[in-house]
C-alpha cells in the first residue's frame, strides 16, 4: 500500500509580510518529513484570487523547490 500527503497551502488570518513564505517552507518540511516516513506521493491545490485557501497559482514551481 502506498500513501501520499495534500498539501494545501491553507493561509488564515490574521497575515504579516512573512505568513506566504511561511507556510511554503513549513510545507516543504512537512514534505520532507513524510518522505522520510516513506509517504510515496505529493499532492498540492492550485486556485487562483482565494483569500485564505490556497495561495498558490503554479503549484509546480514549489513543487520544483521541495524536490
Amino acid at each position: 500500500m502506498e500513501f501520499g500527503i495534500f498539501l494545501s497551502g491553507y493561509l488564515p488570518r490574521p497575515w504579516n509580510e512573512r505568513s506566504e513564505i511561511t507556510v511554503f517552507e513549513q510545507e516543504r518540511e512537512l514534505a520532507v518529513r513524510a518522505d522520510q516516513a516513506g509517504f510515496t506521493h505529493l499532492w498540492m491545490s492550485e486556485h487562483h484570487f482565494m483569500e485564505e485557501y490556497c495561495h498558490s497559482s503554479a503549484p509546480e514551481l514549489h513543487m520544483a523547490a521541495i524536490a
